[in-house]
């Protein structure tokens, strides 16, 4: 009856992980979605002004790029949790895995490039 007990947290705290998850995941989209308009607005003004600041749409590129990955390992994780529990488990954590490795290497890279400027 405990060890029924415990599980039944265990899943119910992985569904209230899942579903904070999902709720990142939406964060992180909506995000990528505001910078890919504003790049597309900075790039008509470019247009207009002669394409003066080109280092700044490509900043804009390499943020989405760096949103767009692991929100959408996030968003599986939440997908595939919220679906069934039970079923998916494995499957969801692999997909947890690869978010948290896809944040490493951006946090790597990023290291690298403020040692080396």
């Amino acid at each position: 009856s405990s060890e029924h007990q415990a599980i039944d947290e265990r899943s119910e705290m992985i569904y209230k992980s899942a579903k904070s998850a999902g709720i990142a995941a939406k964060v992180s989209w909506f995000v990528l979605g505001l910078s890919m308009a504003l790049t597309l607005i900075f790039v008509g003004l470019l247009i207009l002004e002669g394409w003066r600041y080109g280092a700044v749409i490509w900043f804009e590129l390499v943020f989405a790029v760096l949103i767009y990955l692991p929100a959408k390992k996030l968003s599986a994780f939440s997908n595939l949790i919220s679906s069934n529990p039970g079923e998916n488990c494995a499957e969801a954590f692999e997909q947890l895995k690869n978010y948290l490795r896809t944040y490493a290497v951006i946090v790597l890279l990023l290291l690298l490039v403020f040692l080396l400027l």
